[in-house]
């Protein structure tokens, strides 16, 4: 079941074309498991499904988690839920806090990309 979600985004050829339906399989994770990762990943489809205020909500309801608290994927959903609320400045502080916590050099030229094109 923890495959089920990732494979719908892996083989959607674009974030507009993902089945956001995901949602679902992430409500039976959380029941099964009451896991921040899955809180996140389930805040991340609600958003791109069109609920980005109540995702953003979440969001910062697990910030303060210990297992999230250096999580730069974190401060990657926060900035891209910004965007959809069309929050450009706070967007821009969420991928540089992101961008400042990633260890991969192609986690940090992706978030480049991103900051690059909000600036």
């Amino acid at each position: 079941m923890n495959a089920r979600p990732s494979a719908y985004s892996c083989h959607s050829p674009s974030v507009e074309e993902t089945p956001w339906r995901i949602v679902d399989l992430y409500d039976r994770l959380l029941a099964l498991h009451d896991s921040p990762l899955y809180a996140l990943n389930r805040a991340i489809a609600r958003g791109e499904a069109g609920h980005p205020r109540e995702a953003r909500a979440v969001i910062e309801s697990i910030r303060g988690d210990r297992e999230m608290r250096d999580y730069y994927l974190l401060d990657c959903a926060a900035g891209r839920l910004h965007e959809l609320l069309g929050d450009r400045s706070l967007a821009l502080a969420a991928y540089s806090r992101a961008r400042s916590e990633a260890d991969a050099p192609h986690a940090r030229a992706l978030l480049d990309k991103k900051l690059a094109r909000l600036r």
